[in-house]
Order: C-alpha cells, then sequence, then structure tokens
C-alpha cells in the first residue's frame, strides 16, 4: 500500500531543527491522504514526489501550507553501511521542488528508497 508523507507544519512552529513526519494511506489523484500518525523515523521504497506548484504564492505571503509531500511504500529496512544523501525542500526561497542538500541541484524522482529522520530526509544508496 502506498503513503504519503510530508513534514508536519506545527511541529516546526515547537521545534525548526527537528523534522517530525505525518503520515497516511494515500487517497485521491493529487495523493493526499488522511493522516494516520507522525514519525521522526520512516522508510519509504519506491518514492515519488507531488509539489503543489500553486501554492507557491500563498506560502510567499506567509501562509503555512503543506504544498509537498513524498508517496512511498512503508519499510521496516533500515539502512545499515549504506550511504545518505540529505535532501530538502524550501518553498520561502521562491521554488518548490526538492533539492539535494550538498549541491543544490534537484531531486530527480522516483528514488528507491528514502528515511525520513528527526535530523532531515535521506535518500538511500
Amino acid at each position: 500500500m502506498q503513503y504519503v508523507a510530508y513534514r508536519n507544519l506545527n511541529m516546526v512552529k515547537r521545534d525548526p531543527t527537528r523534522f517530525v513526519f505525518s503520515y497516511g494511506p494515500v487517497k485521491g489523484n493529487v495523493g493526499r491522504g488522511k493522516v494516520e500518525g507522525h514519525t521522526d523515523d520512516m522508510v519509504l521504497t519506491n518514492v515519488t514526489a507531488n509539489c503543489q506548484k500553486s501554492a507557491l504564492k500563498q506560502i510567499q505571503t506567509g501562509t503555512r501550507q503543506v504544498a509537498a509531500w513524498l508517496i512511498g511504500t512503508p519499510s521496516d529496512n533500515r539502512p545499515d553501511g549504506l550511504t545518505l544523501r540529505r535532501f530538502s525542500i524550501n518553498p520561502k526561497l521562491g521554488h518548490l521542488e526538492f533539492r539535494w542538500s550538498d549541491t543544490l541541484e534537484p531531486v530527480q524522482f522516483p528514488l528507491p528508497a528514502v528515511w525520513l529522520r528527526a535530523d532531515g530526509c535521506y535518500s538511500i544508496g
């Protein structure tokens, strides 16, 4: 079953350095779903992204809104000894796409696996 996961904006207000993700099963054609829970440790496989560019203008005017999320299949496997590469998204900078933290180049989806952790999002390679 496919799940959607995105950074919980209410938790960002409490602690901007900690990543907590809301997640739930995918529903509808844009990949949003009803929230099933929250976590700071989740692995997704076969990951795609959905970015709602129509929300960018609202975000830039100060409206808090979830405009991007990851879609994948949850996995219980945690990487051991594999390379992790961090990526993030910051619509306040005027773009709505996930970018690699080391090069700032756009992330090309799909990704084989992603680890959502308290310190950010990582591609598992």
